[in-house]
């Protein structure tokens, strides 16, 4: 297990992270899974920190598969079980105006927070699964 704190430069701002993270056979920087062979899995926990409020901004679960067929297996059965699925949507994928495969889940009991998945768009063996406030 390791943690820490990352930041990613954005036009605007500055995004500030902490995480904590569980793999093996696979390093975590600039808040994606390298793999270090083919046996690599791994989860990481990403939370985004708006510096200016002092709150959390996202909340997101990456969970990094052996393989792009577990991947997709694992967002096709989300799809089967209940989250509704669309063709393009940026929500909670890992770069800006992409059209991967998305899914919206559900809005908590008070409407604050949408909870959906993701395939990622950097690396095709990671699911991302996040909160949207």
């Amino acid at each position: 297990m390791t943690t820490g704190v990352d930041s990613v430069p954005y036009s605007e701002y500055t995004g500030i992270y902490n995480y904590a993270v569980c793999c093996t056979d696979a390093d975590f920087k600039r808040l994606n899974f390298v793999p270090l062979s083919k046996k690599h899995k791994g989860i990481a926990y990403i939370r985004e920190i708006d510096e200016y409020y002092e709150g959390v901004v996202n909340d997101t679960l990456k969970i990094y598969f052996p393989d792009s067929l577990q991947s997709k297996a694992f967002f096709d059965d989300a799809v089967r079980f209940g989250f509704r699925k669309y063709s393009a949507n940026d929500l909670g994928s890992d770069s800006v105006g992409s059209n991967v495969p998305c899914t919206a889940g559900y809005t908590d009991t008070t409407y604050t927070c949408v909870y959906f998945i993701c395939l990622s768009e950097k690396d095709k063996n990671v699911v991302i699964f996040n909160c949207c406030p």
